[in-house]
């Protein structure tokens, strides 16, 4: 089984704040599995939030 974070962990691993976490789950564009009333991230779940904000180079085209 992969790491699993809490907001914090995961707000600290990503450099970001809990208010940005929170935010993005909001949004839907960080995934997150709900297990009870409490929040928690896979390793899986915070590669796919970067993947997601990734912006292209400059010069380069991105292909859809």
């Amino acid at each position: 089984m992969s790491e699993i974070y809490n907001k914090t962990e995961a707000a600290k691993k990503l450099k970001i704040s809990v208010e940005s976490i929170n935010r993005n789950m909001k949004c839907g564009r960080l995934p997150y599995h709900k297990i009870g009333e409490s929040v928690r991230f896979t390793e899986s779940d915070l590669s796919t939030f970067l993947e997601a904000c990734a912006v292209p180079a400059k010069g380069t085209k991105e292909t859809a």
